[in-house]
């Protein structure tokens, strides 16, 4: 929890304290969320945040992002968070270098937790149409047989509206049963209203998982608008299937109050949910930023229904 509200002061601060110049892009965001399951049911807590800050030609980024879960009638909670720092430099009007470091982290309770961090350097070239970042992150906790993940991040953009990446994370490891992670996103934004793809295979110790999540939405006027996803996780056979639907207000171009509800069916088991927050944007991170503990947190955020 301390590195989360070390990031979201920062981050206020940063959006109140630097000039525009300086702040290249931002977000903060707290959610609260209930689920039901046959089992019982829990609360879910998320809270985040991401600040940019250019400096001439060198760009400095902290984000982190905390989930709690309470079940009912649970002694203990669970808590994951991820938090990363990291510096970058242009050069050549085209190209960036860069390095970060990020800590995940997985907590129960006072019965201790499991921590891994990844320290990435990164080679990127955008000229605005097209993107390409190469990386290699490094494991920093030993994990017998894990050196590390090379990653691949590509991109077109189409029009203003359109645009579309691919990725490729191969992982270093010595028994080869991890096959490398390819993900597939695309988007189409008119302002009014928008379609996200994302995509995602791999196989685990023979085991083929896929992920496909469609989602939309579109505004009404300035203030309400409405969106919705659709997301199938495959897993060898078995599926998972996941519906979500909300409503969004806009205070002004900055705040957004937001309310949904989920339901997943997990093989004939049902889970419903609901959760209402609010967010602030200050700005998208540019695609070729993107680290690959962003691609793959991103497509665990897919995955787990906390993409927005």
């Amino acid at each position: 929890m301390k590195n989360i509200l070390i990031g979201a002061a920062l981050a206020a601060t940063a959006a109140t304290g630097v000039t525009a110049q300086e702040l290249s892009y931002g977000r903060l965001i707290a959610n609260y969320g209930m689920v039901s399951t046959p089992g019982g049911d829990a609360d879910i807590t998320i809270l985040g945040a991401e600040v940019g800050i250019q400096v001439q030609e060198f760009d400095f980024w902290l984000n982190g992002t905390q989930l709690t879960l309470s079940p009912d009638g649970a002694p203990f909670n669970v808590t994951a968070d991820v938090t990363t720092i990291g510096a970058g430099y242009s050069f050549g009007g085209e190209y960036r270098v860069d390095v970060s470091s990020t800590d995940l982290g997985l907590g129960f309770g006072g019965g201790g937790g499991i921590n891994i961090g990844l320290d990435e350097i990164g080679i990127a070239y955008d000229n605005g149409t097209y993107f390409g970042r190469l990386s290699f992150a490094d494991v920093n906790q030993p994990i017998p047989g894990l050196d590390g993940i090379y990653s691949l991040n590509v991109g077109y953009n189409i029009s203003e509206e359109a645009k579309v990446s691919l990725s490729v994370h191969d992982i270093d490891e010595s028994s080869g049963s991890i096959d490398p992670i390819y993900i597939l996103s695309g988007e189409y934004d008119t302002g009014r209203w928008g379609v996200k793809l994302d995509a995602a295979s791999t196989n685990l110790l023979g085991t083929d998982l896929t992920l496909v999540a469609l989602g939309g939405n579109y505004q009404f006027n300035n203030q309400w608008g409405i969106r919705g996803a659709y997301t199938n996780i495959d897993a060898g056979g078995t599926d998972i299937d996941a519906y979500r639907l909300g409503g969004t207000y806009n205070i002004n171009d900055t705040y957004t109050v937001y309310a949904g509800l989920t339901q997943a069916d997990l093989g004939g088991t049902t889970i419903d949910g609901f959760n209402v927050g609010i967010s602030m944007d200050f700005g998208s991170k540019p695609d070729s930023y993107q680290t690959t503990a962003d691609r793959l947190l991103g497509l665990v955020e897919t995955a787990g229904a906390f993409d927005y």
